[in-house]
């Protein structure tokens, strides 16, 4: 994952592989597609004061959760609806402030190479785009 630092906040992140459906290519189209998934999301520590109670905290599994939903969504030509539809998720969540997730196909040049999306946004930018992406 992007190495990013924000400042006086938590980074809770999550890695995981899902099979998605993605790809704007015939030979994509066929079957579903092992898609490596990084996703960090960041609270300001005025947010979280005492992170010692689940309640206080964003939760492992809201994030792990929210993930699992891109594999019920329909074919989508590119990684990129699938990032915009987990920031959507995400950023329901109030503690938190920034999102950063990245994509990458684990298997379209066999090993070679892994075409890679990625976004970090705040929330504040998020509020004022969001209308656009979906």
């Amino acid at each position: 994952m992007m190495d990013v630092l924000v400042q006086n906040a938590w980074r809770i992140g999550l890695k995981t592989c899902l099979a998605l459906k993605v790809g704007y290519f015939e030979n994509e189209k066929k079957a579903a597609q092992e898609v490596e998934i990084d996703v960090n999301v960041f609270c300001p520590f005025e947010k979280i004061k005492t992170p010692l109670c689940i309640e206080n905290i964003v939760d492992y599994d809201f994030i792990f959760n929210s993930v699992q939903t891109l594999k019920t969504l329909p074919h989508h030509d590119f990684l990129e609806d699938f990032v915009i539809h987990l920031m959507a998720i995400l950023f329901q969540n109030k503690k938190i402030d920034s999102v950063q997730i990245k994509m990458h196909k684990k298997h379209i040049y066999q090993g070679l190479a892994e075409p890679v999306v990625a976004l970090h946004l705040s929330r504040e930018n998020w509020q004022k785009k969001h209308a656009t992406f979906l």
